[in-house]
Formats: C-alpha cells, structure tokens, sequence
C-alpha cells in the first residue's frame, strides 16, 4: 500500500502526513480541527480511520455472480508445516471498484486508472431511494471531487446525466450497483464515460454525513 500513498500529494501538511505514514487501502480520515491542520508533529492516533469496506465473504452477492470461497491448502492442525489458503472470487464480489472497462471494450482497466481519483477530500452524503437528476444538480456545489452516498442510495439517468457533467472524479455508494436494474448499463456509460471512478457495495455505517479524506486505492 506504501507505492499508493507515496504518490499522494497535498499542500497541506495534514494531508502531507497522511500520505507518508497511513498503510491501510481503504479508509476514511476525518477531517480534523485547524489546529491539528497547521502542526504536522500531531501523533496519528490523532486521525481517526474507517473501514469501509464489507467483509468479502459475507457480502450481498450481485444477481449472477459467482459467490465467493476459500479453499483450505495447507494446514498447520492436520501436519502441514503452515497455513495457506486459496481464494475464489468474482472481481465484482463484495466493495469493488468499476472501471471504464467494465462497460467499455477499449476503456480503461482498474490498473490504468489515476491513483489521484481514489484519493483526496470526499463528501459523505445521507439518502435513500433514487437520485434524480434535480437533487443531484442542487447539491453539487456543496460537494467535494468525490462523494459517497450513505443509505440505500442509486443514481437514475437524468442524475448521471448531471453527475457526468461535473468535474467529480469518484461516486460511491453502499448498494451492489449505483445503478437500478433496468438502467445498468445507460447509468454506468454515462458515469463511466465521462471518466468518474464507481465504487460499489461500501460499508457507511460507522460514517457521519460531512467530509473526510478518503483512501481508496484499488488493487492492481
């Protein structure tokens, strides 16, 4: 995880210390008081971190995707000399990142997409139902580069179409898809296509609407 946050860059020496010493992939920092912003010598225990992500194997499986396993390699309780596992997956199983790739032949793959999408200021945003496209058009200027939608959030067309047009560089929400079924793949084009990173299936349950720094650096 160090190669991820050594590439990220912030003026600010807060954000500064962030990069050089967190080692977690997927978190959020709480954006902290002024005073802890101007003193770089704060401990991190300071910074509270969240995981946002579901557990892999016990995650809502999207309809049609394989379920994911482990397989038991080797085992120290049956003679062997360690413990080593296998696990079994689908890319799309439990809080995953969609690339342009995934609705586009020539798009772009997780490994191609900037690290400077998944990292940096978030909003936290608290809703349910579906996102139409007034509702997205009156909270944009309130928005930070990236936003993750807490509650049983999806985005409808007319709210991609307004998201898409915006410099937004990172939409997450909680469901399995940002979209609803019967507009999967009009939503995800639209979102996608413009060059917004989706990130799907989140865990916002300990989080409080506001803003915070987010972590999210796929694996490559």
């Amino acid at each position: 995880s160090s190669v991820f946050v050594r590439i990220c860059r912030s003026g600010s020496d807060l954000l500064e210390n962030i990069c050089q010493k967190v080692k977690i992939l997927r978190c959020l920092f709480r954006k902290c008081s002024r005073r802890l912003f101007i003193n770089p010598k704060r401990r991190e225990n300071d910074v509270k971190c969240i995981d946002i992500t579901r557990n892999l194997l016990q995650a809502p499986v999207y309809p049609g995707d394989p379920s994911p396993r482990v397989e038991e390699l080797h085992r120290m309780r049956l003679g062997d000399e360690c413990n080593v596992s296998a696990l079994y997956a689908c890319l799309h199983n439990g809080t995953h990142l969609d690339a342009p790739w995934h609705f586009f032949p020539d798009g772009k793959t997780v490994d191609e997409i900037p690290l400077t999408a998944c990292v940096g200021e978030c909003s936290v945003v608290e809703g349910n139902g579906l996102l139409l496209g007034a509702q997205a058009e009156e909270m944009l200027p309130k928005l930070k580069p990236r936003v993750l939608f807490k509650g049983h959030v999806q985005i409808s067309p007319s709210a991609a179409f307004v998201l898409s047009g915006t410099e937004l560089e990172l939409i997450g929400v909680e469901e399995q898809s940002v979209s609803p079924p019967e507009c999967t793949a009009s939503v995800h084009r639209q979102l996608l296509g413009s060059g917004i990173v989706l990130l799907e299936g989140l865990d916002l349950s300990k989080v409080t609407p506001g803003t915070y720094f987010l972590f999210a650096a796929p694996v490559k």
